[in-house]
C-alpha cells in the first residue's frame, strides 16, 4: 500500500490509477481481447492490488466510468465484458470470476493471491491512464514490457517469444 501512495505522490495521480502486479502477469499472451476488454482486465488487476484472498466486486456503472467506456448501449458492454470474464477463466490466476447483473466479482486463486499482494521487486507500477490512451493492443502491451523493464535499461528477447508475448501466430 505505501509503494502505490508514494507512486501516486510521485507522479501527482489518484492511487486508485496505479496498477501494480507481479511482472509474472505480463507473459500473459491477451490474444483474442479487443483494446476496451484490455483496458478492462488491467484496470480489474489494479483493482486486486491487496485484495488479499478477498473476494472483489466491481460494480457495471464504475467499470464504465474508471475505464472511460463512452457506449451508451449496455448490451454491448455487457457483451464484452462476458467475454472477458470467460477469457480470464481460462487463465487458471482466479477461483472465481462472474459477471451477472451488471455486477463483476473476482476472487484469486488462494495460490496465485502473491501475483497481486506484497509488493516487491518483482512488481511492476503504471498510470492506467496512460494504457486506457493507447489505441492497439500491440501498443498496450509495448507499454506493460518497457515499463516493467524500465529500470533496467534494456529488454532482449527472441523473435519468438516476442511474437507470442503480442499475439501474432507463426
Amino acid at each position: 500500500v505505501f509503494q502505490r501512495i508514494n507512486l501516486a505522490l510521485k507522479w501527482r495521480v489518484p492511487a486508485e490509477q496505479i496498477v501494480s502486479y507481479h511482472v509474472k502477469l505480463n507473459d500473459i499472451a491477451l490474444t483474442g481481447l479487443n483494446n476496451k476488454q484490455q483496458d478492462f482486465f488491467w484496470l480489474i488487476i489494479g483493482r486486486l492490488y491487496d485484495q488479499k484472498d478477498r473476494e472483489l466486486t466491481l460494480i457495471r456503472k464504475d467499470l464504465r466510468k474508471a475505464a472511460g467506456y463512452r457506449g451508451k448501449d449496455n448490451s454491448k458492454l455487457d457483451k464484452s465484458l462476458y467475454s472477458l470474464v470467460a477469457f480470464m477463466r481460462t487463465t487458471g490466476l482466479f477461483q472465481k470470476v462472474n459477471y451477472e447483473s451488471g455486477k463483476l466479482t473476482i476472487k484469486a486463486k488462494r495460490s496465485k493471491v502473491y501475483l497481486f499482494n506484497y509488493s516487491n521487486d518483482y512488481f511492476t507500477h503504471w498510470d492506467y491512464q496512460i494504457l486506457r490512451q493507447l489505441s492497439t493492443n500491440t501498443a498496450k502491451t509495448l507499454f506493460r514490457t518497457f515499463t516493467q523493464y524500465s529500470d533496467a535499461g534494456r529488454y532482449q528477447t527472441s523473435f519468438q517469444e516476442l511474437r507470442y508475448l503480442l499475439g501474432i501466430s507463426p
